[in-house]
């Protein structure tokens, strides 16, 4: 794990590192050399588009996979998003969790106002919030202490307020409803 790109966050626990750029070779499945051109910009996004603009702004969010450290910045699954319809907005930090994202989201969205939110999961960013489970897994502690917010009963209402950036949303309603039933 390098976390080169990383610093830490007194609210995050840790975001990804403003204006820094890695270059380096690496080597494909079969062998084969190739360069590695990572950088962010401001604010440690990998993209900040215009806020300006009169195009329709598309923001995204998500975890190491949105980072994508390991990849060019010209070869990200968001690289291929058209910029002449969309002026783009990228914002990941390996380790985050759904919480650190979605305090992500509400920071810029005042700023930024997008008009669509992509918003990247994997398998254990909702195991990331939590605690017990995420102090089980390999990757804990190899960051920085993240904000852990466990959501209880009591807190439904203003937990289900978070999707309603969101509505409609028939997976993130799912989700929570799912995840509340629990507590």
């Amino acid at each position: 794990f390098d976390s080169r790109s990383l610093e830490p966050d007194s609210e995050l626990g840790w975001t990804s590192r403003a204006d820094f750029s890695l270059d380096y070779q690496t080597l494909d499945a079969g062998g084969a050399s190739y360069e590695i051109n990572y950088h962010t910009v401001a604010k440690g996004f990998k993209e900040y588009g215009d806020v300006s603009t009169t195009k329709k702004k598309l923001l995204v969010i998500g975890d190491s996979f949105t980072q994508a450290r390991q990849v060019s910045n010209d070869k990200t699954y968001y690289s291929y998003i058209d910029r002449d319809k969309y002026e783009v907005f990228v914002y990941g930090a390996g380790g985050h969790g759904s919480y650190q994202e979605l305090q992500i989201l509400l920071k810029y969205w005042d700023q930024i106002k997008p008009d669509l939110v992509v918003w990247q999961f994997c398998r254990n960013d909702l195991a990331d919030n939590y605690f017990p489970i995420d102090s089980a897994s390999a990757f804990s502690g190899i960051i920085l202490d993240r904000p852990y917010r466990i959501f209880r009963r009591s807190d439904k209402d203003n937990f289900y307020s978070f999707s309603r950036i969101f509505w409609p949303s028939r997976f993130l309603d799912f989700t929570l409803s799912k995840m509340l039933s629990r507590f």
